[in-house]
């Protein structure tokens, strides 16, 4: 399937999503490999570049999630302008009751105080409305033990000033409960979620301005 295209309330920044099968999805990110050429992946994130293999048939490869995770989800990219900043799945489970931010990855040539801060001011709200209109009770997000810190720092209100963003809807994660240690596929994680059945959650979606452009 095609993408569509949405604006957000930021001139220079757009949302283009997919739903399976993720054809052309599976283009873009296949011409951004290059992403883990970058020092901070190789060094860093080696590990993790397995999960975001095209060709493998394992269970917690990108393309099984193509494949089988994502059919009743999306996938979705964030460009500034013409760049990709980053993207990831919107992953539904539980029997439709449950949207879980799945696959995130990052462009590592872009501003990372700027990816940081879109993707809780733009990006997660962005999910939280698509989980919504898809009638999901919850969205979760998660962080392995690898990344306990950020986990701790978001859910103590403790993250940095520099890799914050002032905008219209950076106060989200104070909305959400930080349930710490989850199981979530056979994995230790930690997790945060945000209720949708809240009575002011319909108002707040009114005001996302992701507006259909293509």
């Amino acid at each position: 399937m095609a993408f569509a295209t949405y604006s957000t309330y930021l001139p220079d920044y757009t949302i283009k999503v997919e739903t399976y099968p993720y054809t052309e999805s599976r283009l873009l990110i296949k011409m951004n490999e290059y992403w883990w050429e970058h020092p901070q992946r190789k060094i860093k994130h080696a590990q993790t570049k397995s999960n975001y293999s095209l060709e493998s048939e394992e269970t917690n490869s990108l393309h099984y999630s193509f494949k089988e995770k994502l059919k009743t989800g999306n996938f979705s990219f964030l460009y500034h302008n013409e760049d990709i900043v980053g993207y990831q799945g919107l992953l539904i489970m539980d029997n439709g009751e449950t949207a879980l931010c799945h696959r995130m990855m990052s462009n590592p040539y872009h501003s990372f105080t700027k990816q940081l801060g879109l993707w809780t001011d733009i990006y997660m709200t962005w999910q939280i409305k698509c989980a919504y209109e898809l009638g999901c009770k919850q969205y979760k997000i998660a962080w392995n033990s690898k990344n306990y810190s950020r986990y701790k720092s978001h859910a103590e209100g403790t993250i940095k000033s520099r890799l914050k963003f002032n905008g219209r809807n950076s106060d989200i994660l104070q909305k959400f409960n930080w349930l710490g240690k989850q199981m979530l596929f056979h994995v230790e994680q930690y997790v945060a979620v945000f209720d949708l059945s809240q009575d002011w959650i319909p108002e707040f979606i009114n005001t996302l301005e992701y507006k259909l452009i293509e």
